[in-house]
């Protein structure tokens, strides 16, 4: 007890703190996970033992929540990341003018997820929005709806998605790399390497933890993520974009059903966490072998 150290004692309160906000709730989410928990005056619970998950795996809608929701993360994961390392190696190389730009490509990241849900709802509306008018134009959309169909549904949510959330993918690649040792560039450049051999033999190497913090944070977010997607679809059409995170909701705050939706809560953290965790044995492995 004695030998903690004083950055030990300094940051106990916050560690205390913080576990109660994280723990507390987890421990209740799983207290309920294994009742029928009554919403009426008077009524009390009734324990179910593990009746909740085993309907959850019966549950269509829920099975289907996590084809929808692998799309939705794996194709915007993918795709911010392509353009957020492009975007920061961009302002990276900028001489001039770099604050001004770098703020301005940050913008989006700073507005709230609902007002950028009801942004999307104009730009896609079937009688005045822009982007509708321009798909329409070049060929691409040729009837209907873009919302109200369900196809182009999930597609407007992901385009909703990477274009509030690059911004933050690029700003956590440039921090990286600026860190990229300049000698070590300079030495590869003085060797003969060109850029793309430059790219792939100093700047990613010295980027993998970045890249693993980036990637992780990016996938933790989106993982529980469904203010957009509330404001654009409700979910809809048809459940095309009810993604598992937006069935939860429904669920829990919805259909009242506390003890169903904290099971369901309790599924989604731990493939959360599993997943998680395979990506960074996954990156760690890469990162000692390079």
């Amino acid at each position: 007890m004695f030998g903690m150290s004083f950055y030990g004692w300094i940051l106990m309160p916050a560690v205390i703190l913080l576990a109660f906000i994280t723990l507390y709730p987890c421990f209740w989410m799983i207290v309920m996970s294994l009742l029928k928990v009554s919403t009426r005056p008077g009524m009390k619970n009734e324990f179910v033992g593990l009746a909740n998950y085993a309907g959850l795996f019966k549950d269509s809608l829920f099975l289907q929540g996590w084809v929808i929701q692998g799309k939705y993360v794996g194709i915007s994961l993918v795709v911010e990341f392509i353009l957020g390392f492009a975007i920061a190696l961009f302002l990276n190389n900028l001489k001039r003018s770099a604050n001004v730009i770098t703020t301005i490509v940050l913008v989006p990241m700073m507005i709230a997820p609902v007002a950028v849900g009801f942004l999307y709802l104009y730009l896609f509306n079937s009688s005045f929005g822009w982007y509708y008018w321009f798909l329409r134009s070049i060929g691409i959309l040729r009837q209907g709806s873009i919302l109200g169909d369900m196809n182009w549904a999930v597609a407007a949510i992901i385009i909703a998605d990477v274009w509030e959330w690059t911004p933050f993918m690029a700003l956590i690649f440039l921090a990286g790399l600026k860190k990229v040792p300049l000698d070590q560039l300079e030495a590869s450049k003085c060797d003969g390497a060109p850029p793309i051999r430059r790219f792939f033999d100093v700047v990613l190497p010295n980027m993998v933890s970045v890249i693993v913090i980036g990637v992780l944070i990016r996938f933790m977010d989106i993982m529980r993520y469904i203010d957009t997607i509330f404001v654009m679809t409700t979910g809809g059409p048809a459940g095309a974009t009810k993604t598992v995170s937006y069935y939860l909701f429904d669920v829990a705050f919805r259909f009242f059903d506390l003890g169903r939706g904290a099971a369901h809560g309790f599924v989604l953290l731990l493939v959360t966490i599993i997943i998680a965790q395979a990506f960074v044995n996954i990156m760690k492995k890469k990162g000692v072998q390079r």
